[in-house]
């Protein structure tokens, strides 16, 4: 069905969700694979896309069952703040958009923790470590603890409680220093200086000058170490074992890097074919 409002979607008790920004190959596969695996309402959110998206699962709705809502393009972290505001659900499922769920078995093994009373979400955990590979700004920054964003579980009524404190899945990054929002280290940095290690905050036995807290790090952070409720979650390094994620496709849409839609495009079009029966060059 194809929603004029977010209010127009039914209350579930776990609901998918995946927001596409002009990703039309990749997010079909996403659909689909999140249709056939997941096994709960899937609702595909389209962000002012410009290459025939709309068009396309237009049409792929005369033969799968799921919802499509039209919003507004914002950064990601804003996007899924509204959706945990709106969404009348008790568990989200967010999809990334270049992700194809393989299997059901990381289903179930989220569905095995989800409704423990102090477990706020499952799935994978990203970081923390130093970002050593990265050029210019966050060379050397320490990258916060998060959940691994592109096939996660949460629960609503604890992240909601985290927004109305203030949390937000919006990326950040923190300057590190024991004055009021790291205005010693900003002032530092304005003039090439560098604070010393001993006025820095400790993260993990580290006292980095930079902490980056990707999409969803903030929100972890609060829930997990300062509600001290808990995430079930294997490490990042293992979610290929269950599902495939082509790194990055949305951000280059939108702002650059990641990868190109089409150097990934054959693949996915194969696989649509293969895995679906779904002929993307039609």
């Amino acid at each position: 069905m194809h929603l004029a409002s977010i209010d127009e979607l039914p209350p579930a008790p776990e609901q998918a969700i995946i927001i596409n920004v002009g990703t039309r190959l990749p997010t079909t596969l996403a659909l689909l694979s999140a249709l056939r695996h997941a096994g709960m309402p899937v609702l595909l959110v389209d962000c002012e896309s410009k290459d025939d998206s709309l068009a396309t699962f237009e049409a792929l709705m005369a033969r799968e069952r799921f919802d499509l809502l039209s919003a507004p393009l914002k950064p990601h972290g804003r996007t899924l703040d509204w959706l945990f505001g709106a969404v009348r659900a008790e568990k989200l499922l967010l999809v990334d958009s270049d992700l194809e769920i393989l299997g059901p078995e990381i289903l179930a093994f989220m569905r095995q923790f989800i409704d423990d009373e102090v477990t706020f979400g499952c799935g994978f955990v990203d970081g923390p470590g130093v970002l050593v590979g990265e050029q210019g700004f966050l060379h050397n920054a320490y990258y916060a603890e998060r959940p691994w964003m592109p096939l996660v579980m949460f629960k609503v009524a604890p992240v909601r409680a985290a927004l109305a404190a203030g949390v937000s899945f919006v990326d950040q990054v923190v300057f590190n220093d024991f004055v009021s929002r790291g205005l010693l280290t900003k002032a530092a940095r304005r003039f090439g200086l560098r604070v010393p290690s001993l006025l820095r905050e400790r993260y993990n036995g580290l006292r980095p000058e930079l902490v980056f807290y990707d999409t969803g790090g903030a929100i972890y952070e609060e829930l997990r170490f300062r509600k001290e409720q808990l995430f079930a979650g294997m490490p990042a390094r293992f979610a290929p074992r269950y599902a495939t994620h082509f790194w990055g496709v949305s951000r280059h849409v939108v702002q650059g890097g990641g990868t190109p839609v089409d150097t990934i495009a054959a693949t996915v079009i194969e696989r649509l074919r293969a895995a679906y029966g779904f002929d993307a060059a039609r």
